[in-house]
């Protein structure tokens, strides 16, 4: 005869629950660590800086192009200032200061040298084709001189003052086309004729 189960139904209850647990519970654990060991792996991993980089690189390339922008406008109002300076600089050399030229000029001659004669005119001028002497046959028409007669107390005088004109640099060119003795006030002196090239 079996003898009765006395066993409380708290208890045989409580322990089928335990059971049960245990048997459900190693599944549990497995895929709670497959869910989870991915996650925690990609976070130990150290993060992709190539994107990062690129996005500081179009950054800077973008710093860059708006300083160079602002050069260039910087620069381009510097270019229109200096065109409209030398436009104004070229309007005022077509009507050059004659006056201001020949005071330059004048103040080349020293003690030994005295300055009697300025023409100026371009080679069609019969007088400054004939101060150009053998010159003119190689010299442009329409090319403009300047020709200065002076006296000199001797002919080593002369090259001093051409050398003085040229340092000017209103002349293209100094010629001394004629040379010769006479007298001047009363003293033997040498004139001298220049021929110098304005354009």
């Amino acid at each position: 005869m079996e003898q009765p189960d006395l066993t409380p139904n708290v208890y045989i209850k409580r322990t089928h629950t335990r059971v049960a647990l245990q048997r459900w519970m190693i599944p549990i654990v497995v895929i709670a660590l497959i869910a989870v060991v991915p996650v925690m792996l990609e976070h130990t991993q150290a993060p992709d800086a190539s994107g990062k980089l690129a996005e500081e690189r179009m950054v800077q390339a973008q710093t860059r192009l708006a300083k160079s922008q602002r050069e260039i406008t910087s620069l381009s109002a510097l270019l229109k200032q200096h065109q409209r300076e030398l436009q104004a600089e070229q309007h005022l050399t077509r009507r050059p200061d004659w006056a201001g030229v020949m005071t330059l000029v004048a103040s080349q001659f020293d003690e030994q040298l005295m300055l009697t004669g300025v023409q100026l005119d371009d080679a069609k001028n019969r007088n400054v084709r004939s101060a150009l002497g053998p010159l003119s046959r190689d010299v442009q028409d329409d090319s403009v001189w300047m020709i200065l007669t002076g006296v000199a107390e001797a002919n080593s005088n002369v090259p001093g003052l051409i050398l003085r004109l040229e340092k000017l640099g209103l002349f293209e060119r100094i010629v001394m086309t004629g040379t010769q003795r006479e007298s001047f006030a009363g003293n033997s002196r040498t004139s001298f004729t220049l021929a110098c090239r304005v354009e």
